[in-house]
């Protein structure tokens, strides 16, 4: 076995090593302070690196690295420590150098891409007049109808494949496409829907408004399409996903533009040589506005044309007539007895699942900081219907054995009866009841879940990510989903009071699956 040398930054410190280890050993060998949370089970990315030469030196990247640099966003030059061999000298940097940073790396997690520069559209809704409201309200009022509108403009958002990015007091910022699963005409339409269909809410809502209070509310939207910078930011205790840069200032500016131009919506310049053929506007402005050193062209926007507006709102229907804020097919209790029925048509084809690329992770709170868990072994019986993708059926068994926090003596507590109770409740079941559509691609799928000698209904969002050959000649069907339970419903209670009088732990838990399933042909 061959020599080789590695240097590394910011510590200023050759080693020479064996090769054919991963850089994460030849660190800890040599007593170099290399941060690795999850222990080396490429969970975490705090042992993350930046290859500064030497690239053509390291090992390709395996199923493990590869997911995690797609959900982060990784360039080529970033990789994990723990994962990448080393077949010669390389010059290389360690990105996360201490507990404090080590802790800010973890909170990166997000289904979204981190750190990434793409072309959104960014929107901007501010309820005009609204410091009237609040001085001449009762406070909890102010905070009841107000929540109310935010949830009948966020379900739009969230209809239409927008991320709601932020309430600041009386206003929304909202961004479309920054998943790249649309093409850019799509979420562009998207967009400008939203903010037609956002003027008609408001319109119905002040029925609402004006029965109770005797008051209206009167929004401003401003939209704007350009490149923005990705990423989650704040607080490691209190961040998330964001957008900034030049569309996001444009598009807040023209929101307050409407005060000006007496219009309810100005969308860009360059929104509108998108759509323009797909758009019904009125007035052209010319505006010279705060931060802007050039005079901004935009326009006021009338409708979409029928075609797009029609199904949009088709997708906007179906949501309410299907998705468990308006229906019991969530949230009931189940009798224990029901929690195993699981009939299978004889037409249905059983996919095979490629464990060697599919994983099911979660997270919950702890002091305000995010605990990974991850789910090392699990069976599955996927049905699919190849007609009809409604009729297929899926069922889960975890044994609770499986489960893993990267800590064995946090792992212990977790199978007690604290938590788990293992030795009475060894498994978690999910059986599918139902599938239903929301958007190409996107269902949501409905079934019991049993834990802990609970049966509850749930519904998981279910994206499918891709289908295709791989290089054995195997078509691969790739399925994404995500939930999130409240662990009491299921008996877990098990908390610490602090002195605060908050709790240790949170009661929520967003679970994360992605499977990669075979189809034989």
């Amino acid at each position: 076995m061959g020599k080789i040398v590695v240097e590394y930054l910011p510590d200023k410190i050759k080693v020479e090593e064996d090769e054919n280890l991963s850089i994460l050993q030849i660190s800890l060998k040599n007593q170099i302070p290399h941060t690795h949370v999850c222990f080396g089970e490429a969970q975490c990315s705090t042992c993350r690196v930046e290859i500064l030469e030497g690239i053509e030196n390291v090992s390709p990247r395996n199923s493990l690295e590869i997911a995690l640099a797609k959900k982060k966003g990784w360039d080529e030059r970033i990789r994990l420590a723990c994962q990448t061999i080393l077949l010669g000298n390389v010059k290389l940097r360690r990105l996360v150098l201490d507990e404090y940073d080590a802790q800010i790396a973890q909170e990166e997690f997000s289904e979204y891409l981190q750190g990434v520069y793409n072309e959104v559209v960014v929107l901007f809704l501010d309820i005009q007049n609204f410091t009237k409201f609040v001085e001449e309200e009762l406070p909890y009022d102010v905070f009841f109808y107000l929540n109310r509108y935010f949830n009948l403009i966020g379900d739009l958002v969230l209809i239409n494949g927008g991320l709601i990015d932020k309430f600041i007091g009386d206003s929304l910022m909202a961004i479309f496409g920054i998943d790249n699963r649309k093409p850019t005409l799509e979420f562009c339409l998207d967009g400008v829907y939203s903010g037609i269909k956002m003027l008609e809410i408001t319109k119905k809502f002040n029925e609402y408004l004006k029965a109770n209070l005797n008051r209206e509310f009167s929004v401003r939207i401003g939209i704007a399409y350009g490149k923005a910078i990705l990423g989650m930011l704040g607080h490691r205790k209190k961040n998330q996903y964001t957008g900034i840069g030049n569309v996001v200032n444009l598009a807040n500016r023209l929101e307050s533009a409407n005060k000006k131009t007496n219009t309810n919506i100005l969308i860009s310049d360059s929104l509108y040589n998108i759509l323009k053929n797909k758009l019904i506007v009125g007035k052209k402005f010319l505006l010279k506005l705060k931060g802007f050193k050039e005079v901004q062209t935009s326009y006021e926007l009338i409708d979409v044309i029928d075609e797009e507006k029609e199904k949009r709102e088709k997708r906007y229907n179906e949501f309410y007539t299907k998705t468990p804020h308006s229906s019991t097919r969530t949230g009931e209790i189940i009798p224990p007895e029901k929690n195993l029925e699981f009939s299978i048509p004889e037409d249905l084809t059983l996919l095979e699942i490629d464990k060697m690329h599919s994983q099911i992770t979660f997270k919950i709170k702890h002091l305000g900081v995010d605990i990974l868990g991850y789910v090392k072994d699990f069976d599955a019986e996927i049905y699919l219907d190849v007609k009809n993708f409604l009729n297929s059926k899926v069922k889960l068994v975890i044994p609770i054995k499986q489960i893993t926090t990267f800590s064995d003596a946090r792992d212990k507590h977790l199978f007690s009866p604290d938590f788990f109770d293992i030795e009475k409740y060894p498994s978690i079941i999910f059986v599918s009841t139902e599938i239903s559509s929301k958007d190409k691609n996107e269902w949501i799928l409905y079934g019991n879940l049993f834990m802990r000698g609970k049966t509850k209904a749930i519904s998981i969002n279910l994206i499918q990510t891709s289908e295709s050959l791989d290089p054995f000649n195997l078509l691969k069907l790739c399925f994404t989903g995500t939930t999130i339970l409240n662990r009491e419903d299921f008996d877990i209670t098990y908390n610490v009071r602090l002195q605060n009088n908050e709790f240790l732990l949170g009661k929520e838990v967003q679970i994360f699956f992605s499977f990669e399933c075979i189809k034989k042909l």
